[in-house]
């Protein structure tokens, strides 16, 4: 077996591998239209397993875009070979850290289920850091936001409101593990190119003209089904406990049913008590059950 860079040349190639084994690994950028955007370059170092034959049988690939380098990090695309060996994931893990110099540490999910692949990366040295739940509704009803005088539901005008954005996503997740890396202003470009980005899907809350909340509606696609996917949901630590994320939830969610999209998917980590009482109650359920781990760089 070899291990090789990958080139454009084997771009296609890297992509039907992604595609083919993708229920075997965390497939949040392992979609059709994360792979039709893919490239392999500095952002996405990559390196692929080849038999005696050339043919893949494994591959391995990070993200370090400017996003994940704001917090020193990069996360795994994929990290994965239908020849279940350590030392090959050895061998593999240490091509793709050649690319992570200035990082602090790489991660990657993967499914609470997959006990081999967790005992795998504990002999590699990765490290438990959290778990986070899926949660799907599957048959959204018709919902009302309504918020005291005072406050005003605003979608985002690119150009005008980013500030706004950043200042209460940055305030209202700062304590949340994982979200770490404070937003910026010109992120909002990048999440223009999003492929399931709504236009009209940022929802801010004003009280007094003062931005206090925000919540985002994205298009997910899973097994060929459209979900609205809700992301981002905070509210600043002054206000709260009110209410207001509810009818946030009960916004976005509206705003997907105006779409033709009548079901629901949504990401939290499993120390949210309070955001799992929230979803649970607006008739969310649980879909899977994720863990992540973390490989901490010297």
């Amino acid at each position: 077996m070899n291990i090789v860079k990958l080139t454009s040349e084997r771009k296609i190639e890297f992509i039907n591998y992604c595609k083919k084994y993708r229920h075997e690994f965390d497939s949040t950028f392992l979609d059709d239209q994360e792979l039709m955007s893919f490239e392999p370059n500095e952002e996405n170092p990559t390196y692929i397993l080849l038999d005696k034959n050339n043919n893949i049988i494994g591959a391995v690939s990070l993200i370090i875009n400017s996003y994940y380098r704001r917090s020193r990090s990069g996360r795994f695309r994929i990290f994965h070979t239908i020849e279940f060996d350590k030392e090959v994931y050895k061998r593999m893990l240490e091509s793709v850290l050649n690319h992570t110099k200035g990082l602090h540490k790489v991660f990657l999910f993967i499914d609470s289920e997959d006990k081999k692949m967790a005992e795998l990366l504990k002999i590699l040295n990765f490290n438990l850091k959290r778990y986070s739940y899926t949660l799907v509704n599957h048959d959204l009803e018709d919902m009302q936001a309504s918020f005291p005088s005072g406050y005003e539901l605003r979608q985002f005008q690119a150009g005008m409101d980013e500030s706004d954005w950043c200042k209460v996503r940055n305030l209202g997740f700062y304590k949340i593990a994982g979200c770490d890396t404070p937003k910026t202003p010109e992120m909002y470009s990048e999440m223009e190119k999003d492929y399931g980005h709504l236009s009209g899907g940022i929802i801010m809350l004003y009280h007094e003209n003062i931005p206090i909340g925000q919540v985002r509606a994205t298009k997910e696609v899973e097994d060929n089904i459209e979900y609205v996917f809700i992301s981002s949901l905070c509210v600043i630590p002054e206000y709260q406990g009110s209410g207001l994320g509810r009818n946030l939830l009960k916004a976005a969610l509206s705003f997907g049913k105006s779409k033709n999209i009548h079901k629901g998917m949504l990401s939290v980590n499993a120390e949210n008590d309070n955001a799992i009482s929230l979803y649970l109650n607006e008739g969310f359920e649980k879909k899977s059950v994720s863990i992540c781990y973390e490989y901490y760089l010297s």
